[in-house]
């Protein structure tokens, strides 16, 4: 009866997953201006010890309680992911430590769309500089905030999750690019990511992993128990 209670251990033991969630420090500041239609921004995440990242299994990008300050279908608020700050042509002002802000007078299109690399010269191979996450707007929007909501763009579900683990790998920064075609008021911009990483402890099981391994272990005594006393033997009659 060896097999069974072992087999029974080795269903509830929980599977040892090397994942960490990062909460990172919010932008300074911490709504970024409340995104002035006037304004593209840029916004640089540093990840400590990237050198140990296996693999990134989700990462989010949460804009608290945000809002339109008119309703309007057409209002757009672009994200786009970046390799790198993308600084051509100057005029960025540094906002905070991590936070930049350029002017931006076009409303039509998203900042960041179709910005590349410098070099090489050849126009065929240059690498994009970043990707986009989406958009978002606010048919319900209005100066009291009443429909003000949480939004959240998740890499994982818009399948960007390698080129997030590429820009992190390289130099173990990143960037989002956020380029609001309307007044967007908020209370502030939020990053996490989940990550796999080399080094991490073993996590400890939670007690419901406990109460089910220890309801297991009951239930496969009790059955050995009761086959024991020849309860689970089944009796043949007649020839074979």
């Amino acid at each position: 009866m060896k097999a069974p209670l072992l087999a029974a251990v080795l269903l509830v033991l929980p599977v040892s997953v090397l994942a960490e969630v990062w909460e990172y420090a919010a932008p300074i500041p911490m709504d970024i201006c409340d995104l002035d239609k006037y304004s593209v921004y840029q916004w640089q995440i540093r990840v400590d010890g990237h050198e140990s990242l296996l693999q990134v299994l989700d990462a989010t990008i949460t804009f608290r309680n945000i809002w339109d300050w008119q309703p309007d279908n057409d209002d757009c608020l672009f994200v786009t992911l970046l390799d790198d700050l993308y600084t051509y042509g100057g005029g960025w002002q540094p906002l905070g430590s991590t936070t930049w802000r350029h002017r931006d007078y076009n409303r039509s299109a998203d900042y960041f769309a179709g910005k590349y690399e410098t070099y090489p010269s050849d126009a065929d191979i240059r690498k994009p500089w970043g990707v986009s996450v989406g958009t978002w707007s606010d048919p319900n929007g209005g100066a009291d905030g009443q429909y003000a909501a949480d939004v959240t763009f998740s890499l994982k579900d818009l399948g960007l999750l390698d080129e997030l683990l590429r820009y992190a790998s390289n130099d173990g920064k990143f960037v989002f690019g956020i380029d609001p075609d309307c007044y967007y008021h908020s209370q502030g911009i939020s990053f996490a990511m989940q990550a796999d990483k080399e080094g991490l402890p073993v996590r400890t099981p939670e007690l419901s992993t406990w109460l089910l391994l220890a309801s297991s272990l009951v239930a496969t005594l009790a059955l050995r128990l009761w086959c024991s006393k020849g309860l689970c033997r089944k009796r043949f009659s007649g020839n074979i």
